[in-house]
């Protein structure tokens, strides 16, 4: 439930992270380095005092009616209060390595991140465990042992990524001495670009807990629920896939804009796609046939695999639309264009997949099966209308 509540904070911070890409990776493009690291520099400012100002004080605040509004209750919102606030608190390191690292990917560094990310989640699975369970010297901190290995994880990934974003080798070099140290004009450059996508995001993990509450209307209720909750992680994977040649497609068409060369940017963009499409071809296979196998990792309750395999199956059909969908989204937000991938979005996911799913799965009677046919078509459409948009071309003269 606290990961609920957390994603819907993290997800605005694509809004920042989305406009340093876009802008960085035109910089670069360009040729103007000092530029871009007064971009990189800025954004990390910018969202440090989004973390500090407005997501710790708030979130320590509302922490408990967020948990009571995903359904906590007794012991549940006793542990899960103290975590979640101590996971806000930690939020602002979060804010910065996640722009670090989006800046790095935007100069072309997909390395740094990956590195980082690997040394991090390896210290936190060893320095939770211990906090958790109260290893040697350490406290026993039980639930909230995990929160505390999330946030010093974070302060070793800030750590690394400043020591790589000083050293000037990963093709970003930041001087904190370097003044002014935030501007209005940077924070609306890189905002006006951002925003959609933030917001984008914010109402897309809404709909996501309106999704978990249909499938909590069905027959099986907390089972489906439950089956629900590990497909949607099994999925994820499809989803970083996806995303990570977003991620590429979004720093290649920015810098080939960059080098005014709009021609390779758009071969980029495609190539990047057709690479998604190909890969997520075989994880949909894999996923497909091994549907029961995978929800048992998780639990073995023959209702809860019933239901998770069928949502499985259902929504791998669609993951070569999801490849199609993500990656052209990210190609469109290295060129500055994310109002499009986020008018398509909402309207696949708000007028079409969430109103689907509750008039065939709950009205009908369709029960889950109809709620995931539901999901897996909204995908197809997003697809279609975001490669619409990239082969139509107007993202071309985007001016960031």
């Amino acid at each position: 439930m606290s990961i609920q509540a957390i994603i819907m904070v993290v997800v605005l911070l694509s809004g920042v992270s989305v406009g340093t890409t876009a802008l960085v990776a035109r910089m670069v493009g360009a040729g103007a380095r000092a530029e871009a690291n007064t971009i990189a520099r800025q954004s990390m400012v910018l969202a440090a005092l989004f973390g500090l100002g407005f997501i710790v004080p708030v979130g320590v605040l509302i922490a408990p009616g967020l948990l009571r509004t995903l359904g906590a209750t007794g012991q549940v919102l006793e542990i899960g209060v103290p975590f979640l606030r101590l996971s806000f608190v930690g939020m602002p390191l979060v804010a910065m390595n996640f722009v670090a690292a989006m800046a790095l990917r935007g100069a072309g560094d997909t390395r740094t991140p990956l590195r980082v990310l690997v040394v991090a989640n390896v210290f936190n699975i060893g320095i939770s465990y211990m906090l958790i369970y109260g290893v040697g010297p350490l406290p026993r901190l039980n639930a909230l042992g995990a929160a505390a290995g999330n946030v010093l994880a974070g302060l070793l990934s800030f750590l690394l990524y400043q020591r790589a974003l000083a050293s000037g080798r990963h093709g970003l070099q930041i001087d904190w001495n370097e003044r002014p140290i935030l501007t209005r004009g940077h924070a609306r450059r890189v905002l006006s670009i951002g925003a959609p996508t933030g917001f984008q995001y914010f109402m897309l993990n809404l709909s996501g807990i309106l999704v978990y509450r249909l499938v909590s209307a069905t027959a099986d209720h907390t089972l489906a629920v439950a089956a629900y909750a590990i497909g949607v992680q099994v999925r994820n994977v499809a989803v970083w896939v996806a995303q990570s040649f977003g991620a590429a497609a979004s720093a290649m068409v920015g810098q080939n804009l960059g080098a005014r060369q709009p021609d390779r940017a758009a071969r980029a963009g495609w190539t990047a796609t057709g690479s998604a499409v190909a890969l997520l071809v075989g994880i949909a296979l894999f996923i497909g046939f091994g549907a029961p196998t995978l929800v048992r990792i998780f639990n073995d309750d023959p209702t809860t695999v019933r239901i998770g395999a069928d949502y499985l199956r259902t929504l791998a059909l669609s993951f070569p639309a999801l490849a199609v969908a993500l990656t052209v989204a990210g190609a469109l937000q290295g060129a500055g264009a994310t109002k499009t991938p986020m008018v398509s979005n909402l309207f696949t996911q708000l007028v079409l997949a969430v109103p689907a799913a509750y008039y065939f799965g709950i009205v009908r009677e369709g029960g889950t099966s109809a709620i995931w046919w539901s999901l897996a078509a909204s995908t197809m459409v997003y697809a279609a209308l975001n490669a619409a948009a990239y082969a139509r071309g107007g993202w071309r003269e985007k001016d960031v």
